[in-house]
């Protein structure tokens, strides 16, 4: 029985070694990319706030990292167009559903990508708030954030073929 539970904690062992190697190899070969203030000329606030953390952690999850070292590739984010419309009313000629469309991009020295959506949200009581309006951004940013990964994978491998 100890036999058996000395084994396994060994083999344990050996899987965390090769884990950590292989996670200090990848980054080793990571590209550390500088974000930019968010260029937001829309008075929607919660749009940057959403925006700079889904481009954050879509810059993590390509294997690149974050960072304003000396050799960074600077990332520029610009909100291009947001768009609200109304597109269905109550009874009380208040407006319950609207078209939210947005437009952004994100733009390095060598390569400029747009990224565009739109969707429906209602107001069920016919009147204003933030709240039903922050989570359409939400839903715009999570279509659109599978492509904001793989353009920025695309992005390292670009780097990588340079050297």
């Amino acid at each position: 029985m100890k036999q058996s539970k000395g084994n396994i904690s060994t083999g344990l062992l050996a899987v965390m070694k090769v884990a950590s190697l292989l996670v200090g190899f990848s980054s080793a070969f990571a590209l550390e990319i500088c974000i930019k203030p968010v260029q937001n000329t829309y008075p929607e606030h919660y749009l940057s706030i959403a925006l700079t953390k889904k481009v954050e952690r879509a810059v993590l999850e390509s294997g690149n990292s974050i960072g304003c070292g000396k050799d960074s590739k600077e990332l520029w984010v610009y909100v291009k167009d947001l768009n609200e419309k109304p597109v269905a009313y109550t009874a009380q000629q208040r407006v319950s559903a609207y078209s939210l469309s947005l437009s952004i991009s994100l733009k390095t020295e060598e390569v400029e990508k747009t990224y565009s959506n739109s969707t429906v949200y209602f107001q069920e009581s016919g009147g204003l708030g933030n709240i039903v309006r922050r989570k359409a951004i939400d839903t715009i940013m999570n279509v659109i954030y599978p492509n904001l990964i793989n353009d920025l994978r695309q992005l390292k491998s670009n780097v990588v073929k340079e050297y």
